[in-house]
Order: C-alpha cells, then structure tokens, then sequence
C-alpha cells in the first residue's frame, strides 16, 4: 500500500487513513514516506500497523522527521524497534531523512536493536540522518552491523561521516567482520577531506571479497592525489568488486589520479561497471590513455559512465575519443552524454 505524501500527519487524515489500517493484518509492504509522522501519537499508530500485519516485509517511515528533536520525540524510535521485534519477515526498511542523530543516542541504540535482533532484515536505508555527526552513535550503529548476519545492502548516504576518522574506524571495523553485505553507499559523506578516512576505507577494500556494489559518489577524492591512489593499490587485494561509483570526485584535476584510475581498472578484474561521470576528465590531455588502458586493460567491464565531462564540446577530443571506442563498441557500453 502507497500512501506517499498524503499529509497523514494531519488530524483529520490520521483518523481516516492510519487508525484503520492499525487493525487490518494482511498488509506486506506499506510506503508511509513524507508525511511528517513526527508526533507521539503517529509513531504509536505506525508501531500498531506493524505489530498487527506480522506479514510485513517493506516499510518505508522515510521522510518522516520522526527523530526531530523539536517535537520531544525520544519515544518515536522506541516504539517502532519494540514492534519491528515481533515482525519475523521484514525485509527491506528505509528511515532516510529522520533527523534520528542530532543529539540523540536513543534513537541509535533503537536502531541498534533493530539491526541485532531482526533475523530476516536485508535491506536498510539510514540516509540523510548526519549519524556521524556524533563519532559515539555511529559506534552503536556499526556495532549492531558487527553482529548483523542477514543485511545484504546499506545506505549511508549523506550521513557526515567523514567528519570524523573514528566514524570510518567503526566501518571498517564491521564491515571486515560482516561479510554478508553485497552493496553499500558512501555517497555524500565528505571522505576525501580527510587521509584517513581513505586509509580505513582501505582496510575493508583489501579484506572484504564479498562486496559487490560500492557508491563513492561526491566524497572530494580527487582532491589529494593519495586518496586514489589507497584505493587503487587496496583493490589489487579485492576480487569481489564489481561496481564502483566514483562520479563527481574531482579526479581530473590532478595528473595522477589517471595513472591511479587506470590501475583500478586493471587490477579489478571481476569490475564491470565504473562510474567517472562528472570529473573534469576532458580538461586533461590523459585521458585518452586512461581510457585506452580502461578498454584494453579489463576484458570484464561492461559499462563506463563518463558523462558530464565536456568530451562532445570538443571536436578534436570526441575525434579521438570514437577512435578509441570503435575497437570494442560491441562488447561494452560507454555513456559519455
């Protein structure tokens, strides 16, 4: 049931929409996104939907604001983990854009309980809610993660964790010990700011084979010439990757970074999808030999992103860039618009 957007926060909308569906058991996915659920009252209806529909394996609470910290809300968590412990079937759960980090412990530690004590979970959207802002509650969070043996996909997206290394140490720290995930997304998340960050990164990279998907996208790592070139030399080690999302990171600015790009390309070779969309790569005269190394270099890839990067503004620059293409325009899928 899609109920997006329906301003159910509203008195009148609760009673007709949320009271009724509190006493039907026979709901299996139910999207309850941007309706700013943030009251006492919405979080006890949502729990009570839940606890009553035990056949429940998609909830979507996203949008919700329900950890706003200006409406008191220290419950709302409270009572949605304490329902989602009954559900034994949830599969997919997504509490993007919830406000559930500023200040509050609480609401992480609720998460916690439901990432430890949920055995069918796969599937969990945390983005948008600044849990590093507070190095501690990312701690609780990862922790839970540690112990997880069901989660297959994570997203973090904009989430601030790379505003503090002990964030990434927490990652790391579970994400070698969790090899269950297959998919996470880092996007957004101011990483390349700062070395370590990329070292740690590292760490899961050279020792997690099990890794399928990995969204890096807009997390500054051209900036400094070492950040790719950790990445690179951690995924000679990795034989899991297959996907990896690297767009709008600046890479073209620095000479370097294509020496360091191509070395991925190489080295991954279960890689079929790479993602250099928006990198300023057409303003450096390497990057016809990157892109020959790419399609050369790696007989598994699949399909390169290189769009948004000026290379049709430029005759000479397409010319030779379809010269280069034409040798294996069967056998890979290159988006360049």
């Amino acid at each position: 049931m899609d109920l997006t957007s329906n301003n159910l926060n509203r008195e009148t909308n609760f009673a007709y929409f949320l009271e009724p569906l509190s006493k039907c058991k026979i709901l299996k996915e139910i999207n309850l996104s941007n309706n700013f659920l943030k009251n006492f009252e919405n979080a006890k209806i949502i729990a009570e939907i839940i606890i009553m529909n035990k056949d429940l394996e998609n909830i979507n609470l996203s949008k919700n604001y329900i950890g706003n910290n200006e409406f008191n809300n220290s419950n709302n968590m409270k009572f949605i983990s304490e329902a989602l412990a009954v559900n034994k079937k949830l599969k997919e759960l997504n509490l993007s854009t919830n406000e559930l980090s500023w200040c509050n412990r609480e609401n992480c530690e609720f998460i916690a309980k439901i990432i430890e004590e949920n055995l069918t979970l796969e599937i969990l959207n945390l983005n948008k809610n600044f849990l590093g802002v507070y190095s501690k509650n990312f701690e609780i969070i990862f922790h839970a993660i540690n112990k997880n043996k069901t989660l297959k996909k994570l997203f973090l997206n904009k989430n601030s964790i790379g505003l503090n290394t002990d964030n990434m140490i927490f990652l790391s720290d579970a994400l070698v010990v969790n090899i269950g995930i297959l998919e996470l997304d880092l996007s957004d998340n101011i990483l390349g700011e700062n070395y370590f960050n990329i070292l740690f990164l590292s760490e899961v990279l050279k020792k997690n084979n099990t890794l399928k998907v990995l969204n890096l996208a807009r997390n500054k790592i051209g900036c400094d010439k070492n950040n790719i070139k950790i990445i690179a030399e951690s995924l000679k080690w990795n034989s899991g990757l297959h996907s990896i999302n690297l767009s709008e990171n600046e890479i073209g600015k620095e000479n370097e970074n294509f020496f360091y790009v191509r070395e991925i390309i190489i080295h991954s070779k279960n890689l079929k999808d790479i993602n250099l969309s928006n990198n300023f790569l057409a303003n450096n005269c390497l990057l016809f030999e990157m892109i020959g190394n790419i399609l050369f270099g790696n007989e598994n890839l699949q399909n390169i992103d290189l769009s948004e990067n000026f290379i049709l503004e430029n005759y000479f620059v397409y010319k030779k860039f379809y010269e280069l293409i034409s040798f294996k325009k069967d056998k890979i899928f290159i988006k360049i618009v």
